[in-house]
């Protein structure tokens, strides 16, 4: 026969108070007289915690390892920290007001980083405390505040300290109130005050987007710089200020040589354009002269290095331009990607290759090559972590003719993405315009290969991805990326 049992509503000494719930819980025999008497309360609680530990609470301990301890006491003293406004760690990727944990993500097939998720946002403060079915490793207790509330349909909330264990993150999760049954074992009277049950959940925290601050080099990259050197390509014009630089390799003459021309062809027609179109402009203009132009028109290349090693070339670049009259400078992005390669005959050459043609996926009439579903899911979710995002957190798979998407636009095309690779995942560049207005940026984001390994029509690019992976692997993850669930270093692939 099932019971009813009602909640009495504390106030403790912490100033917390813990609400009666919304529904009331089941139980299988025990009943609580409501008029039970205060004096009662101790017994009633010290009932249900011996319960608890009898029947709910699992008898293996987590346990840390000294790495696992020291790294996730590291990110503890960021995480308890809301506004923090610089970060020294040049590892943390472009988190909201640098925690890197404000957002993070918890999937509904917990054995997988596929399929529907729900984002839950940290909060200030505690908000409520819960009861946990383990020790929680960090505040020895298995009783522990609210920290994060998640954005679904239900009032799903996360418990404690997040703690990194065996490459992955994990944080407790509220268990719904169905599920809260407490049995006829539990010696009378007995009740609970805790509003809240959890069990142990892995998460990922959300990388976001980050946005181009016209720099050469992205902050959190490694230093290329030994690998390359820089040049400036002079163009002498009295109208015009051209400032434009490129890097060319070092350490290989002849792929050194390749990359060059390849990208002088493309710098030179830019140029030409550029001219052309000044020179036409006044001349077509009586009233306009060259000394009213001067000092209004530019033309700038700048670059990122993504990747440069002795066997991949990896680099975004960044042509500026502004004409007089115009509302503001406009931006072009265009990435260049080679091979670094030694052919049988022991003579080095390079190989340029296109990244949209390389990745795995499906292939659409109207779409062309396209991203794997769970590539789009991670897009999205570091696209609507922005701010300034127009996309919005909702209606994941809303595109009725590519249900399996999240994300409604093909990256290739529809919203104008150059890529890259890097050691930290693939990077992928918007154009301006094509997901927000021009005040809010040009996002640029990077979708993690230690998760999702990229599936390559090129078998020689899936071989150097891992190659890069290996030569990270050593390191710890950073706080966005857990460890490889399996790792390939080391074997036959």
């Amino acid at each position: 026969m099932k019971k009813t049992l009602f909640f009495l509503l504390f106030v403790f000494c912490s100033n917390e108070v813990v609400v009666d719930e919304s529904e009331p819980l089941v139980t299988t025999e025990v009943v609580v007289n409501t008029t039970t008497k205060l004096d009662d309360t101790d017994l009633m609680l010290d009932n249900f915690h011996k319960w608890w530990i009898s029947n709910n609470l699992k008898e293996s301990n987590i346990y840390l390892n000294p790495t696992e301890t020291e790294y996730t006491n590291n990110f503890i003293s960021q995480f308890i920290i809301d506004d923090r406004d610089t970060s020294n760690d040049p590892f943390l990727y472009y988190p909201y007001k640098n925690n890197p944990f404000s957002k993070v993500v918890i999937y509904d097939l917990h054995d997988s980083y596929e399929g529907d998720f729900t984002i839950c946002n940290k909060i200030k403060g505690a908000a409520g405390t819960a009861i946990l079915d383990e020790i929680h490793p960090l505040e020895d207790s298995y009783l522990t505040s609210h920290t994060y509330t998640c954005v679904n349909d239900e009032t799903t909330l996360l418990f404690g300290f997040p703690y990194f264990q065996d490459g992955k993150w994990w944080i407790f999760k509220s268990i719904p109130n169905s599920e809260k049954i407490i049995t006829e074992d539990c010696e009378d009277p007995c009740g609970s005050i805790y509003t809240h049950w959890a069990t142990k959940i892995e998460f990922r925290p959300i990388r976001g987007t980050f946005f181009d601050q016209q720099t050469e080099q992205i902050e959190f990259l490694d230093d290329f710089s030994e690998n390359y050197d820089e040049i400036s390509y002079e163009v002498p014009h009295d109208v015009i200020n051209f400032a434009i630089f490129y890097p060319k390799l070092n350490f290989n003459q002849e792929c050194a040589n390749i990359i060059e021309n390849d990208l002088l062809t493309s710098i030179k027609a830019n140029v030409d354009d550029k001219i052309d179109l000044v020179e036409n402009y006044i001349d077509s203009d009586d009233d306009i002269s060259r000394e009213d132009l001067s000092g209004f028109e530019w033309l700038q290349l700048t670059y990122d290095v993504l990747e440069i090693n002795e066997s991949l070339y990896s680099v975004i670049f960044r042509w500026n331009s502004y004409s007089y009259g115009a509302a503001h400078p406009q931006d072009y992005y265009f990435t260049v990607n080679y091979f670094v390669n030694d052919t049988e005959e022991d003579i080095e050459s390079c190989t340029r290759f296109n990244i949209r043609d390389e990745i795995g996926g499906y292939y659409y009439e109207e779409r062309g090559m396209d991203f794997q579903s769970h590539y789009y899911d991670l897009i999205y979710q570091q696209l609507c972590f922005s701010d300034t995002n127009w996309l919005g957190c909702d209606n994941i798979y809303g595109d009725e003719d590519y249900p399996d998407y999240a994300y409604p636009y093909s990256v290739f095309d529809d919203v104008g993405a150059v890529f890259g690779i890097t050691k930290n995942g693939l990077f992928i560049q918007f154009q301006n315009y094509s997901i927000g207005s021009y005040a809010q940026g040009a996002p640029r984001i990077i979708v993690p290969f230690t998760t999702y390994k990229m599936f390559s029509n090129n078998l020689l690019l899936r071989w150097k991805i891992i190659d890069l992976e290996c030569e990270f692997s050593d390191s710890l993850p950073t706080t966005y990326e857990p460890q490889k669930e399996s790792v390939l270093c080391g074997s036959s692939y």
